[in-house]
């Protein structure tokens, strides 16, 4: 059985050629139905359970695809056929009348931030490492917090946004990563001078963490101060921070994937040169 989901791309150019990776017939996640901003993202589920199962198993599979994805190119994909929220209204001739029609008032949202990539094969050979990083080392709040921040960041309510609470999610995931997987701490000490060092760590160019002080300032314009309306985000913003923590993402999960293959690698060599058992009894005879 497999299970199927279109996938769309809001900062990247796509085609077969970059994608050929899997697009192989031997592959359990397959592509198809390139175009230039969608694709068909298909997983092999597994045959011996029952349907509801394997689509539920197939869910999470796509979901860290996509983050993978998006970890791997710094970029924005997300579920073309999004759970869109909207006002829907019923209109009447007269008070009271039976409604003889519904209006759904649909503002679609702008998530494209400067000018669109062309996807190269490097950023989905990347994208296939951190995937089976991610897949090995599962964790449900950081892969819920960056699902929600990329739902919350395509979702409108006409002319209601959510890049504010998008913002948020993208922030947490920042925080808790740089704190649990890179410093290995429960709770900063000085919130800002240690994400900075947490990112330092990973390489990050001094400019980079300049940019840091930014974000940092309007989160706490956001929480710090509850009686006080909060400013709008900005979409720029928003990707400003899920760049961060792209960034670090993408040099966790990707040197634990080259660590991981270069593992069985060895493995592989490492059985390919021992003896079978019946070279062992022939030896022996």
């Amino acid at each position: 059985m497999w299970i199927s989901c279109r996938v769309r791309s809001d900062s990247h150019t796509l085609n077969e050629a970059a994608l050929r990776l899997l697009t192989l017939p031997e592959s359990e996640i397959r592509i198809s139905e390139v175009s230039e901003r969608e694709f068909l993202l298909s997983v092999h589920g597994v045959e011996s359970a029952p349907e509801a199962t394997q689509v539920l198993h197939v869910h999470y599979v796509i979901r860290t695809f996509l983050l993978a994805m998006n970890v791997a190119t710094v970029g924005m994909f997300y579920w073309a056929q999004d759970p869109w929220v909207h006002p829907v209204l019923q209109v009447s001739s007269d008070f009271g009348a039976p409604a003889h029609s519904a209006r759904a008032l649909v503002a679609w949202p702008d998530t494209v931030v400067g000018g669109l990539k062309e996807l190269d094969a490097v950023e989905v050979q990347n994208a296939a490492i951190i995937f089976g990083a991610l897949a090995r080392d599962r964790s449900d709040s950081l892969e819920a917090e960056y699902s929600k921040g990329l739902l919350l960041l395509r979702m409108r309510f006409f002319d209601v946004d959510f890049r504010r609470e998008a913002f948020l999610c993208f922030y947490r995931a920042l925080e808790s990563f740089v704190a649990t997987r890179i410093l290995r701490v429960k709770k900063f000490k000085n919130d800002l001078r240690d994400l900075e060092r947490g990112i330092g760590q990973l390489g990050a160019s001094q400019e980079l963490l300049d940019e840091l002080q930014s974000i940092y300032t309007t989160r706490s314009s956001q929480v710090a101060h509850a009686q006080v309306t909060p400013r709008d985000i900005t979409l720029e913003e928003v990707m400003k921070t899920k760049t961060f923590l792209d960034f670090v993402m993408h040099k966790t999960f990707k040197a634990q994937g080259v660590e991981a293959m270069k593992a069985r690698r060895v493995n592989r060599v490492r059985k390919a040169s021992e003896p079978d058992a019946s070279d062992k009894t022939a030896r022996g005879a």
